[in-house]
């Protein structure tokens, strides 16, 4: 019999590696970690932040809304901002590189909530629609038609729904001229205003939507060429399409 064989109920014994560090690889390998944190963190010092510190410019009181548009035609990009509490927008012509000059208030409806930027009049120039959630001028989306310099004529409003807090632009029609669709927290509806390429609309048409829709978007997502909406519902806690 073999006495070196090893019993069928004697489990081997593990195997175990055991790496020795000797005071001089130890130095070694600190070495190394010394260039590669030399080579890196300079290197990750360089790396751009994403963004710079903020700066601030002063709009109107509670502004609950800002869109970009090229007010002026200069090339460079402005700013239109609605103001709950004090019933205007704000335009703030930007400098271009980064900085906007002292606003400039134009007066809207009761409690704007939301405002939107497109040529309605077909000039080239472009003008504001504002969403107005108040009493008084509320329930309506004011129109203001821009004169190409900064500034804009007197607001037209046109009747929504109850409480409306966004709008948005699409060519619902396809006829070329922009049309709006405004989002009704209180008659639980979206109202389609059907531009006529004047500045004007027609009289709204409104779609049922969910529980207190707070915020419509536009786009195509059935990829047929035509514009469908997106619309937040936030009683409901879903999205209607």
């Amino acid at each position: 019999m073999n006495t070196n064989s090893r019993s069928l109920t004697t489990p081997p014994k593990p195997m175990t590696d055991v790496t020795i560090v000797t005071p001089a690889k130890a130095r070694r390998w600190l070495a190394a970690l010394g260039i590669v944190l030399a080579t890196a963190l300079p290197a990750l010092a360089q790396c751009p932040t994403p963004f710079a510190p903020p700066a601030n410019f002063a709009a109107g009181t509670r502004p609950r809304s800002v869109a970009v548009g090229d007010f002026d035609r200069d090339g460079r990009p402005d700013l239109a901002v609605a103001n709950l509490s004090s019933n205007t927008v704000s335009i703030l012509l930007g400098t271009g590189p980064g900085t906007f000059g002292a606003a400039t208030n134009f007066a809207v409806g009761t409690a704007p909530y939301s405002v939107a930027v497109a040529d309605f009049n077909g000039d080239g120039r472009p003008d504001l629609a504002v969403a107005n959630g108040g009493n008084g001028e509320g329930n309506t989306v004011s129109i203001l038609l821009g004169t190409g310099t900064g500034t804009f004529g007197a607001r037209t409003n046109f009747v929504v729904g109850a409480f409306p807090t966004s709008v948005a632009v699409g060519d619902f029609t396809a006829d070329g001229r922009p049309d709006l669709a405004v989002a009704n927290v209180f008659s639980d509806n979206d109202s389609i205003l059907l531009g006529t390429g004047t500045g004007t609309f027609g009289v709204r048409a409104d779609f049922t939507v969910g529980g207190q829709p707070i915020s419509v978007a536009v786009g195509d997502f059935n990829r047929d060429g035509r514009p469908d909406l997106a619309v937040a519902n936030d009683f409901s806690n879903n999205v209607s399409i």
